[in-house]
């Protein structure tokens, strides 16, 4: 017990967890340890709307074709979807008007 009360191994102790840390953190940065390919932010984007579009038509019983207006808008396919998704209901409602 008495060595943890013991001032310079407490300094060894921190300067190791230092150490560590640093090289931790040094490393995060090094663009060789990051996958080949990393998807534009907008490709996920649109998978995600196109997901959200069909889970839509699924739900409200239309189909591929049919048009969306927002005289034909099922505001239970489209709460559930904007739930089950995590998406915006005014967002996703605008997707879905706009998707011709």
């Amino acid at each position: 017990m008495e060595k943890y009360d013991n001032p310079e191994v407490a300094e060894e102790v921190y300067d190791s967890l230092h150490a560590w840390l640093g090289d931790m953190w040094n490393e995060s940065f090094k663009t060789d340890s990051l996958p080949e390919k990393v998807e534009p932010e907008e490709d996920w984007l649109t998978e995600k709307r196109n997901s959200c579009i069909r889970d839509y038509r699924m739900w409200a019983g239309l189909d591929d074709d049919e048009l969306i207006t927002e005289d034909k808008i099922d505001e239970w396919a489209l709460n559930r979807v904007s739930c089950n998704s995590n998406y915006d209901y005014n967002d996703l409602k605008e997707v879905l008007l706009s998707n011709k």
